[in-house]
């Protein structure tokens, strides 16, 4: 039938594997993930118990032997992430949980000798090794879930965790960076480092209220349980011995002190001996991309930040023996989700202490397989062919592999349809043109068949499958870029072309390629909008011949020739005096332009001319203007000379007194740079504006109201003055100072001078005698 083969079609464009998509997929699953999504607290929703199999571990990952648990599959309940991950873990690994019904991880070998490394510490600090992990690999292998088993293993056998999940925010999406209050060279970002300090102190308040401070800080921090708020100066602080929560609260009470105390628990955690410490970077490779913060101009690069100069361990010679924990471990994992031109390997050297994380070994697929089957969501096993065709479609990725789910996933909504139609009333759905099929007729023995069934008109299934596979195409690509706010055209020729923040020629043509893109984008769619509702122009088209075919319908009145040529002699008569009119006028103006302008004017206007003056250099044109034929011609005087306006050098708002206030420096924000401005002066909304009060003028009028009604004279008067004065009082004083400052050093070089012309010559005089008594005296 006609909707079977449509139906399988559309399987067959929906996953890759169509041909087993009803005996693959699990609807347990699916249903427990639906009812999970309907209520509103994820507490709400329990965990479906666990099954039993070989490749999943019965016991926490902190109990894990790293010979006999390897490939193997770790559970991550609800109580363990709102326990360990106040932080909270990636959307992202929350929907494939929702998905499968089961929270689990697999521990891969890379994890499992870290992890080992970390059970067995006091092993590990007698050797030479640096203490510090970089987790390198392709998009999609499991950087990120490896480091996430790292944390939660560490803050369960009570390790001091600093994590930062996401450090490419500190550099891509932070609303804005500040000056330092304790570091002037340094950046703070006061809102991201709150944030930080807040977690740890949810994680490990307990364990900072034990370890002591071993640097002295001054009266930066005070003991928080003794104050509720900093104490005056004066007051007696050093009763209590500060602890490293007093550093964490006060950089959350305070916003300055929340960068400097997280760069100050930084340098303590470097000496910290009462617990093992670990310092946790997921996208450690975005801190050495430059940033999109710029401020006074300059940009402002990730070292330039005092936060992520603090962590960055590693360096272009390796881990930086000074930044080394005398307890703890320091790991960081790289990224490749963002597009960037720099290269890793090219800015640092972590060949010593880099973890390779690769695609899934022949074992460690069999282990997904095993996971998959045992907790149903593959009801039957796969053939050989079936996981060669499966591992050559997702290259053995990790990531390909949970993409994979979603295509399942899809692959449900197919099934839903497949069983609706199943259960849709026989004589309803069996009836076609008033007729029972054969096939679905319950009298006629025959067994009813699925497709035969669902004989429902095609056509809207295949609009509605295309309809949704467009949109999942679409949604795709609007939730990678519906989280990326860009606060800057800046922001965005940075993040977009990877520029630089100084780069202004680069930026110019990215601006002015987005403004031309734009404008084709707005001329296509009004074109799309124009063809798509296109009643519009039918019915614009058919009044259109309506309204011609009544036209040409109306009788036309006959004219003789005897008139027609009469019109075309006036016609020629009319433009052969125009013309003669123009040319007069034309050489009319040309003459009277190049004689004397006091002459012309008082022939003109005798009562200006009074006031015009050879000393003046006074100039009169003219031009023709008006707004019909004959022109009217127009005069307007100009000067060569400087003019002295009192109000265009000294504009002043004299109805109010002068009040002087001095300058202030502020700062104004461009997106998420901020530059440093100087405060105006004072205000000239109320100043006085100098009006031309000199238009053009029509020559020949009768009056002057005919002068002052004249609509070119009123538009052309009434324009502002085009010299504006740029009035700054202290560009202009400290000019002035500038220059009696370098005439009165030039005049004491060339007093200097002079005068020791004057010795230079005494002295030559003066050999010159004693040369002379020399030989006399010899005589």
């Amino acid at each position: 039938m006609r909707g079977s083969y449509v139906l399988r079609s559309i399987f067959h464009r929906n996953t890759a594997a169509a041909t087993r998509c009803k005996r693959v997929f699990n609807q347990n699953a699916f249903t427990h993930r639906s009812l999970c999504s309907f209520t509103d607290d994820e507490d709400d929703c329990e965990d479906l118990p666990v099954p039993e199999s070989p490749v999943i571990a019965t016991h926490s990952i902190t109990n894990f032997d790293p010979e006999a648990d390897t490939n193997k599959f770790f559970a991550l309940t609800q109580e363990d992430r709102t326990a360990f991950f106040p932080e909270a873990v990636t959307k992202r690994l929350v929907r494939a949980f929702d998905l499968i019904g089961y929270n689990h991880i697999m521990l891969r070998k890379p994890t499992a000798e870290i992890l080992s490394v970390m059970k067995n510490w006091n092993q590990f600090t007698q050797s030479d090794r640096p203490p510090a992990y970089i987790l390198d690999g392709a998009r999609g292998t499991g950087k990120s879930l490896a480091l996430l088993q790292i944390v939660h293993f560490a803050r369960a056998n009570n390790w001091i965790v600093l994590y930062v999940p996401r450090a490419r925010s500190w550099c891509f999406r932070a609303p804005y960076v500040i000056p330092s209050t304790i570091t002037p060279s340094k950046f703070d970002i006061d809102l991201y480092g709150q944030q930080m300090l807040k977690m740890l102190a949810k994680s490990h308040h307990h364990q900072l209220l034990e370890i002591p401070l071993r640097n002295e800080y001054g009266d930066r921090y005070y003991p928080t349980e003794k104050f509720e708020q900093r104490p005056k100066t004066g007051v007696k602080t050093n009763d209590a011995p500060l602890t490293l929560a007093d550093i964490v609260e006060v950089g959350i009470r305070e916003e300055d002190l929340a960068c400097p105390a997280v760069v100050d628990l930084r340098a303590e955690l470097n000496q910290v001996e009462e617990f093992p410490v670990l310092i946790a970077i997921d996208e450690f490779s975005s801190w050495y991309q430059d940033t999109i913060f710029g401020f006074d101009g300059k940009p402002v690069y990730p070292s330039d930040i005092s936060v992520v100069d603090a962590l960055l361990d590693v360096g272009p010679n390796g881990y930086l023996e000074d930044r080394k924990l005398k307890n703890g471990l320091f790991i960081g994992a790289t990224t490749d989700r963002y597009p960037s031109k720099v290269k890793l390997w090219e800015k640092i050297n972590f060949k010593e202490i880099r973890k390779t994380f690769g695609a899934y070994g022949s074992d460690e697929m069999e282990s997904v397989l095993a996971y998959y089957t045992a907790i149903r969501f593959l009801v039957e096993e796969m053939t050989p062919a079936e996981i060669a065709h499966f591992q050559l479609m997702t290259k053995s990725n990790p990531g390909l592999v949970a993409k994979t789910n979603n295509a399942y996933e899809n692959a449900t909504y197919c099934i839903q349809i497949f069983t609706l139609c199943a259960e849709i009333d026989q004589t309803t759905v069996g009836t076609a043109n008033g007729r029972v099929s054969s096939s679905c007729n319950p009298n006629s023995g025959a067994q009813c068949n699925l497709f035969d069934k669902c004989e429902i008109n095609t056509t809207y299934f295949q609009k509605y499958f295309r309809g949704v596979l467009c949109r999942m195409k679409y949604y795709v690509r609007a939730n990678v870029n519906r989280g990326i706010v860009y606060q800057s055209p800046m922001q965005k020729y940075i993040v977009m072309r990877n520029g630089t923040f100084g780069n202004t020629s680069e930026f110019h043509d990215f601006t002015a390629t987005r403004i031309q893109s734009w404008y084709r984008m707005q001329v296509a769619r009004r074109r799309y909008m124009w063809k798509r509702f296109s009643v519009y122009p039918i019915a614009a088209f058919e009044i259109q011949i309506a309204w011609r075919k009544f036209h040409l319908e109306i009788p036309k009145p006959q004219i003789s020739a005897y008139v027609m040529a009469s019109q075309k002699i006036q016609n020629c008569w009319k433009s052969y005096r125009s013309r003669q009119q123009f040319q007069y006028y034309s050489s009319l103006l040309k003459f009277e332009n190049t004689g004397d302008p006091i002459a012309i004017l008082r022939a003109i206007n005798p009562v200006e001319a009074k006031f015009l003056d050879a000393s003046m250099s006074a100039h009169v044109r003219f031009r023709l203007g008006g707004f019909q034929f004959p022109p009217t011609i127009y005069y307007k005087i100009f000067t060569r000379s400087p003019i002295c306006d009192l109000n265009a050098f000294s504009p002043k708002d004299y109805t109010k007194t002068h009040v002087f206030k001095t300058p202030q420096r502020k700062y104004l924000r461009v997106g998420n740079a901020f530059f440093r401005v100087r405060q105006s002066e004072q205000r000239t909304r109320n100043w006085y504006k100098r009006l031309e009060q000199n238009g053009w003028r029509p020559v020949s009028v009768k009056c002057i109201g005919d002068a002052c009604n004249d609509s070119v004279s009123k538009t052309t008067a009434a324009q502002l003055s085009r010299s504006k004065l740029q009035y700054n009082k202290i560009p202009n004083g400290v000019n002035l100072r500038k220059l009696k400052k370098k005439k009165q050093i030039n005049w004491m070089v060339k007093l200097y001078q002079n005068e020791k012309e004057k010795e230079s010559k005494l002295e030559a005089e003066d050999s010159d005698f004693r040369d002379a008594d020399e030989m006399i005296d010899w005589r």
